[in-house]
């Protein structure tokens, strides 16, 4: 039973019922109580953000970090095509990009991965460097 507004009562949780965004909302909710209580070694999830809205993601992704960054708490995979921009990250996180399909760019260097983490974490170094003088 689910209820998404303030103004309505409880409802069954159904397809026809719920947005999409609201079903998958329900659905991590539910699958992050079940990481709380049940020791797995890891949880895969996939495309669960898709059809949230920008707010709903952003909790989400919040709890997430929160719930499967403890220390007690086994591997989290979150698979998906797209994250908002400044989300939280915790120091046990490991962030993956796989860059496939079409629209990679065939001129010889652009769309490398490792060459664009690598300038960020120069300019990091920099900006820390400066600042300490």
């Amino acid at each position: 039973m689910v209820k998404f507004r303030d103004h309505e009562k409880l409802q069954l949780l159904t397809g026809e019922r719920q947005s999409g965004g609201e079903r998958s909302l329900t659905t991590i909710l539910y699958l992050m109580s079940l990481t709380e209580e049940a020791r797995a070694p890891f949880s895969l999830v996939d495309e669960i953000n898709q059809g949230m809205d920008q707010r709903a993601e952003r909790a989400v992704h919040n709890s997430l970090v929160e719930v499967t960054c403890r220390p007690e708490s086994g591997q989290y995979f979150l698979i998906t095509p797209k994250l908002l921009p400044d989300l939280n990250y915790h120091e046990r996180m490991k962030i993956l990009c796989v860059n496939n399909g079409e629209w990679l760019p065939e001129e010889k260097g652009l769309g490398n991965m490792m060459g664009l983490i690598d300038n960020v974490l120069r300019a990091r170094q920099a900006n820390r460097a400066n600042s300490a003088s």
